[in-house]
Parts: structure tokens; sequence; C-alpha cells
């Protein structure tokens, strides 16, 4: 998105983990960004984008949800569980890696109606713990 220089510019301020803020200003670096805001805004504006690329609610489809998560936080691994079981009807598999002592990968593949995978999407990547989901789709009609 462009920002003209007439539209409003409205500033917050965020809270990062210190590892975070030094990778993002590695990136502002190595891309030549003009300034940490600009990084922000282009990754934000992406992000919005892609939450909002919706398929049609009723699409039938196939696809994969990808977590990365802490499993020692707020009893996640029980919560993760809990929730799936609520989505068994689009459920086709899932995968578990152990990456380091507390640190878990796991791989949820999904066949069904879109609307309901994002659903389930939504509910595991508010869960305390989860550091990255990603929801990938194709279209199977």
């Amino acid at each position: 998105m462009n920002h003209d220089s007439e539209e409003e510019i409205v500033r917050i301020s965020i809270s990062l983990p210190k590892d975070l803020y030094q990778r993002l200003d590695v990136l502002i670096n190595k891309l030549n960004y003009p300034s940490r805001s600009k990084l922000i805004q282009d990754a934000l504006e992406s992000f919005i984008i892609e939450k909002q690329k919706r398929l049609d609610p009723n699409t039938q489809a196939a696809g994969a949800i990808l977590i990365l998560y802490e499993h020692e936080k707020s009893n996640i691994d029980e919560r993760l569980v809990e929730i799936q079981h609520k989505y068994l009807n689009i459920i086709r598999s899932t995968t578990h890696i152990h990456l380091t002592h507390n640190l878990c990968f796991e791989v949820i593949v999904l066949e069904g109606v879109y609307q309901t995978m994002t659903e389930l999407a939504d509910e595991l990547g508010v869960l305390k713990g989860v550091r990255t989901l990603k929801l990938v789709v194709s279209r199977v009609e």
C-alpha cells in the first residue's frame, strides 16, 4: 500500500521480544528499508491482505495448519487436543515433532469446508504459547 504524504498517520506503541526486535533490525538493513515503521507497515498490510484473502466460506478445500509452539505454556498440549477433537469432521491426520525440549511443530492435515478450516485455525492461533500458525489451503472443487 502506498501512503501519500497527505494521509493521516497514527502513532502506536508495540512491545516486542528482544530477539524479534533484533531480527527486525537485521531485516531492515538487509532489505534497505527506510525505517522500522515502513517495514512494520508493509508487514501488517501483508498480514491483513492474507487474512482477508478468504475463499467462499462453503468451498470444499484441502489444506494444512502448521503450528510452532512452546509446549510448556498454559497447558497448550491439552488445549490443542481439546480444540482438535471439536473438528474431527475435517481433520485427516496430525504430525507432531519435538524440535527442542520446549519447542514443538505440528502439522494438521485438513479436508472439508473452508469456513470450518479458518475457524479451527483462528481458535488455535490465539492459544498462549503459539509462536506461529499458518493455514495453507487449496480449493478441491
